[in-house]
């Protein structure tokens, strides 16, 4: 890894994947968990675990195999876990977790957020919105990026995002699916947290 420039890395994505066919008599299936750079399209670690739920655990030590300094390193609602932030923010890197009702506490809170956002209106310059249209495999899809930077409202009560090492930013992001044959509309919103400090553009 050191031999790239870290803009080419981009972001690091990391997955776990069950692998198909490779169970084997007497054996459980191999369970790997993969660090893919998006600006390379390259994996760059990989780690081989007995089941999905040791993710949280593995993924620390393959954090460790990888020089992650100036990078972004994000992980699916299972791995969003302050440890694993804890270990990202320690080794130089910014996080971009997604953050679902496993979370259930941060997750009603960044949505409380938002409630109070679009209920005041875009008053404070820490906010930012994006928007982008596109149409794809037969559906227009509409995506709306709406992000805060991160300084809570404490008259909500306790405080969940206070735990999050260097959280500097929430994102909400909005989307509106239309099938073009049929007319169906499906719409859909996603909660992430961020140590990173950008743009409602960059997200």
């Amino acid at each position: 890894m050191s031999s790239f420039n870290k803009d080419e890395v981009k972001q690091i994505c990391i997955d776990g994947k069950t692998l198909r066919g490779s169970k084997r008599k007497g054996d459980r299936t191999i369970h790997v968990i993969n660090a893919y750079s998006t600006g390379l399209g390259l994996s760059l670690g990989q780690l081989k675990t007995d089941k999905k739920s040791n993710e949280i655990t593995a993924i620390p030590e393959l954090l460790d195999s990888l020089d992650i300094k100036d990078t972004i390193v994000s992980v699916d609602a299972l791995n969003c876990q302050t440890e694993i932030a804890d270990k990202i923010v320690s080794k130089g890197g910014d996080y971009l977790f997604c953050v679902k009702s496993n979370q259930e506490k941060l997750h009603s809170r960044i949505e409380e957020r938002f409630e109070k956002y679009e209920q005041r209106g875009q008053k404070n310059k820490s906010e930012s919105f994006e928007e982008k249209r596109k149409l794809k495999h037969g559906r227009f899809e509409k995506r709306s990026v709406r992000i805060i930077k991160e300084n809570d409202d404490y008259s909500l009560g306790v405080n969940p995002l206070l735990k999050w090492k260097n959280l500097k930013t929430i994102i909400e992001i909005s989307a509106e699916r239309i099938d073009q044959k049929t007319g169906e509309v499906q719409n859909s919103k996603r909660y992430y947290i961020s140590s990173r400090d950008e743009s409602s553009e960059y997200f």
